[in-house]
């Protein structure tokens, strides 16, 4: 199966029962706890996670060497970008332009662990983005990329490059390369069994009763 066919379906399914599957597989620390927001509610991340982080500096980005557009000029299809901003609140290290060269690759998202700005642009775009917070200050002159491809701890999480990125209104779930098919399936099994509980609910049975049948509540 190609990366873009297993992206199309982890649409189909969502943080709560992919975060189930990874609990019952011992997996009990995969969703990202900061406040993050989605830019409309709509927005949902679904893709092999990319990763760069930066750091504060007061020094000018020089435009022949600019490490945020290299960056932006390698990502590939079916690739979410996540950014570590290591906690700076003074500028916006995602915005309109990279989301137009991202979505023109083929890129699914960006979960930005920090600010981004041009918020009304990017929803236009109809560009997947999550976000702590929003500020309209440049990054040049405040903050820098450095590394690229690297681990990225948030609290109890680590996204390693090519783990993968789901994410909805729920919040962000972290899902080991080595185990995306896996939670894929018993994920679409978790939600196949939900529905039939939904309706069962719907139609007034007994919680209870539907909980000794299904083990879903």
């Amino acid at each position: 199966m190609t990366k873009k066919e297993i992206c199309e379906r982890y649409l189909k399914v969502y943080s709560a029962a992919v975060c189930d599957v990874l609990d019952g597989l011992g997996f009990t620390n995969q969703a990202i706890v900061e406040n993050l927001h989605p830019v409309t509610f709509s927005a949902k991340l679904v893709g092999y996670a990319t990763t760069a982080r930066g750091t504060p500096t007061s020094l000018k980005i020089d435009p022949t060497n600019n490490y945020g557009l290299k960056f932006v000029d390698g990502l590939l299809e079916d690739q979410i970008v996540v950014i570590d901003a290591t906690g700076d609140r003074s500028s916006a290290h995602w915005g309109e332009l990279m989301s137009t060269a991202a979505k023109s690759k083929g890129c699914r998202g960006a979960l930005i662990l920090g600010g981004i700005r041009d918020v009304e642009k990017i929803v236009e775009l109809g560009f997947p983005v999550f976000y702590q917070h929003k500020i309209p200050t440049d990054i040049n002159g405040r903050w820098n990329y450095i590394e690229f491809g690297i681990p990225i701890v948030k609290g109890n999480v680590t996204i390693h490059q090519d783990d993968f990125i789901l994410g909805d209104l729920s919040g962000v779930v972290v899902i080991p390369n080595s185990l995306v098919m896996k939670v894929l399936l018993e994920a679409e099994e978790i939600v196949k069994v939900e529905h039939t509980v939904r309706e069962k609910l719907k139609r007034g049975e007994s919680p209870l009763e539907v909980f000794k049948i299904y083990g879903k509540f």
